[in-house]
């Protein structure tokens, strides 16, 4: 078999590598389930909370440092 080229493993690129989240090198149904999992469970930073709420009192207090009131 001398013509023949050993296949490189594929790499994930781009945005791709983001969806990998047990780190395997496949994006498999486990990843979507370990994301699904991460969502119900309220995952997720502060500041798209606070956009996906419509900003107002929660973007004040995230200035503030998080405090109610002074």
């Amino acid at each position: 078999m001398v013509g023949m080229k050993k296949r490189a493993k594929k790499k994930l690129v781009g945005g791709q590598k983001k969806l990998d989240k047990n780190n395997d090198g496949k994006i498999s149904g486990k990843d979507f389930a370990m994301m699904k999992r991460k969502k119900a469970m309220g995952g997720g930073s502060m500041k798209k909370r606070a956009k996906a709420m419509g900003g107002g009192m929660m973007k004040k207090r995230m200035k503030r440092g998080g405090k109610e009131g002074k």
